[in-house]
């Protein structure tokens, strides 16, 4: 195998594969340019004028793991092949101010590349710039990251584009939002999120949380599937006296038949605890 310190005669194969005048033999060399260091060889460029999409990509990416290459960089930038545009984006030389214009992309996966790149700097995506990956249905999990960090209008206008369909949302309130009174969670309350707030309640347990998660499995303007959900994960604490007690109240006295059988159930569930 090449080695990055690769031997002066590996690399003169090399650059023999580069030169050829056969496509096959040029991919070959494409295909071996990441075992070299991007110091070693000058006729990459070569390679990337070849009418080929394997060819310029490996190139490409060769290339910009050198230093002093930001006209190549800019030219891949303008490219019009998005494969080309990505390459640029996850490269080196893309700064905060070539990220937040790659946003606007009219690829979703440059749009996407940048989102992660601007990740993995810590560099933070204004807010109206996720306000419009919002709108344009980017489906990427950092934008629920972003939009639960920023929280306030720009999670409520998140929540109403999933239509309460997200897993990663729930996820990323569990991870930002610990106590109820986090302004998020009173935000999502506010405006009658409970399928979300139900989701986010699970494993959470104290007077505050339970009397919240009560009144939304008694709210019977709410999903009844939901509702039971809510109801089937307190099986888990069948042992414990509110439960039990609550649960009786709620079997006796609500209209859903779904919700009257699932309640009963977790009332007798416990059976033999004193109450």
């Amino acid at each position: 195998a090449f080695r990055i310190w690769a031997p002066k005669h590996e690399i003169i194969i090399l650059k023999d594969l580069i030169e050829h005048s056969n496509i096959e033999y040029n991919r070959v060399a494409a295909n071996l340019l990441e075992y070299f260091d991007s110091k070693l060889l000058t006729d990459v460029k070569i390679l990337f004028e070849k009418d080929d999409l394997t060819c310029k990509i490996k190139s490409s990416e060769h290339i910009l793991k050198g230093e002093n290459e930001n006209i190549f960089f800019n030219q891949l930038l303008q490219s019009e092949d998005s494969r080309l545009r990505i390459i640029a984006v996850k490269s080196k030389y893309a700064n905060m101010e070539i990220l937040t214009k790659s946003l606007k992309d009219k690829s979703d996966n440059v749009v996407n590349a940048a989102i992660n790149m601007m990740y993995k700097l810590k560099i933070q995506i204004p807010k109206e710039d996720i306000s419009l990956l919002i709108d344009r249905r980017i489906k990427s999990d950092l934008i629920t990251y972003y939009a639960v960090k920023n929280g306030g209008e720009l999670m409520i206008r998140l929540v109403k584009s999933i239509n309460n369909n997200s897993k990663e949302l729930v996820k990323q309130l569990k991870n930002q939002c610990k106590d109820l009174d986090d302004e998020r969670i009173q935000l999502l309350i506010k405006n009658k999120n409970f399928i979300i707030i139900g989701r986010w309640l699970q494993g959470k347990k104290g007077k505050n949380f339970d009397d919240l998660r009560w009144n939304i499995i008694e709210n019977q303007k709410l999903d009844e599937i939901e509702r039971c959900r809510l109801l089937e994960r307190l099986f888990a604490r069948s042992n414990e006296n509110e439960i039990i007690l609550r649960a009786k109240k709620i079997s006796n006295e609500i209209n859903s038949e779904l919700i009257r059988l699932t309640a009963y159930n977790l009332s007798t569930a416990g059976d033999g605890v004193q109450i």
